[in-house]
């Protein structure tokens, strides 16, 4: 067996294993869904769409292909052209990055969520970092003596 048959045998098992534990791994973040509320809600619904679209996506890319016979694989993709099933992946992908944009905004304390939106929440702990640092450059520096090396004052 040459190394070139077992990389196509792991592409022909992987699809099959990544549908497996993205499924398990959907079912799982369904449950927690259910029961969570504020930012792990959102952060769960996020990871729980994606998750499903990588497992849908999977399912219709590499395994359906597999099982249905080539002729009417190759119809139905030629009669799609795979673009109606994209924006069906597409539009998910987006719910997902909406629901964990969403969880990055709730973190944010919130007597300071109002400055921010769900898209520049992602930049919070950097503008809070930079409206700091300008703040800082405002405090009065100790002056440093004249003529001493290192400026230390020792009166």
């Amino acid at each position: 067996m040459s190394v070139w048959d077992v990389f196509f045998a792991a592409h022909v098992a992987m699809p099959y294993l990544v549908s497996l534990m993205t499924a398990l791994v959907t079912l799982g973040f369904m449950q927690v869904a259910f029961y969570a509320n504020g930012v792990v809600k959102y952060l769960t619904l996020g990871f729980l769409l994606l998750y499903l679209t990588v497992f849908l996506r999977t399912i219709y890319w590499d395994v359906l292909p597999r099982w249905i016979p080539p002729e009417i694989w190759a119809a139905w993709r030629d009669m799609t052209r795979g673009v109606a099933i994209n924006i069906v992946f597409h539009i998910l992908v987006t719910l997902a990055c909406y629901f964990s944009l969403k969880a990055v905004y709730r973190a944010i304390p919130e007597a300071e969520r109002v400055q921010f939106s769900i898209f520049t929440a992602p930049f919070y702990r950097f503008l809070r970092a930079r409206k700091l640092a300008q703040g800082l450059q405002d405090v009065p520096r100790e002056r440093k003596s004249p003529g001493r090396a290192g400026g230390d004052r020792r009166d």
